[in-house]
C-alpha cells in the first residue's frame, strides 16, 4: 500500500470518527433533560455504532437470532440516522454562526430538539415507507437487432439477509415470475454479509 493511500484511508477514518463525536456531542448539549438522561441518550447512540460494526465485520452469526437481526436493525439505522443528524447539526451550526438561528435553539432546547429529531425522524420514515413498496419500473428499448418482443426483468439491491428474509425472497420472485420474462438479470447486492437468516 502507498503511503499516500494509507494517509487518505487513515484520513478518513480519522474525519468519520470526528462526525461520530461531533454528533454525539450535539446530541448531549441539544437535549433538554437532565444529565442521566442526556448520558443514556448518548450510551445508546454510541451502541448503535458498536451494533454497526458487529454487523459489517459479520459477527452477528455466533449471535442468537432475535439478536442479531435486533442488532442489526439498530445499526444499520443508526448509520441512516448518523447521515442526517449530521447534515441538520452542520446546517443549525451554520445558520448559528451567520447570525440566523439564536445558540440557544442548540443548548437544551426543546424547540431545537423536536426541530431536528422531528425532521430527521420524518425523512426516516419516509425512507422506510418507501423501501417498503417496491415498484415496477418499464423501459421500452428499440433495436434492430431484436427480430420479436423479448422481457427482460431487472432487480438490483435486494440485500437478502437480517433485513430481507425468506418470505421478502419469496414476494419478489412472484412478481418477478408474473412478467413472465424471457430473462432475469440480477444487477448486484443480492447477500447482505450473511445467509444465515435465509434458513428460516
Amino acid at each position: 500500500m502507498s503511503y499516500l493511500r494509507y494517509f487518505a484511508i487513515v484520513g478518513i477514518m480519522v474525519a468519520f470518527l470526528a462526525a461520530i463525536g461531533y454528533v454525539g456531542l450535539r446530541i448531549y448539549k441539544i437535549l433538554p433533560f437532565p444529565i442521566g438522561w442526556k448520558i443514556a441518550a448518548v450510551t445508546i447512540y454510541l451502541a448503535a455504532i458498536v451494533a454497526l460494526f458487529l454487523s459489517f465485520t459479520g459477527r452477528l452469526d455466533p449471535l442468537p437470532m432475535n439478536l442479531a437481526t435486533a442488532l442489526y436493525i439498530l445499526g444499520n439505522s443508526w448509520l441512516i440516522f448518523f447521515v442526517y443528524a449530521f447534515m441538520a447539526f452542520a446546517l443549525t451550526d451554520i445558520l448559528r454562526l451567520f447570525h440566523v438561528l439564536s445558540p440557544s435553539f442548540l443548548s437544551e432546547s426543546k424547540t431545537g430538539s423536536a426541530v431536528i429529531f422531528g425532521l430527521v425522524a420524518i425523512i426516516l420514515l419516509y425512507g422506510r415507507i418507501h423501501y417498503q413498496h417496491k415498484y415496477r419500473e418499464e423501459i421500452v428499448i428499440q433495436s434492430d437487432k431484436v427480430s420479436s418482443p423479448v422481457t427482460f426483468v431487472l432487480a438490483s439491491d435486494l440485500h437478502l439477509g437480517y433485513h430481507n428474509r425468506r418470505p421478502e425472497l419469496a414476494r419478489w420472485v412472484d412478481i418477478i415470475n408474473a412478467e413472465n420474462p424471457d430473462a432475469i438479470l440480477i444487477a448486484g447486492d443480492i447477500i447482505d454479509r450473511s445467509v444465515r437468516p435465509l434458513g428460516r
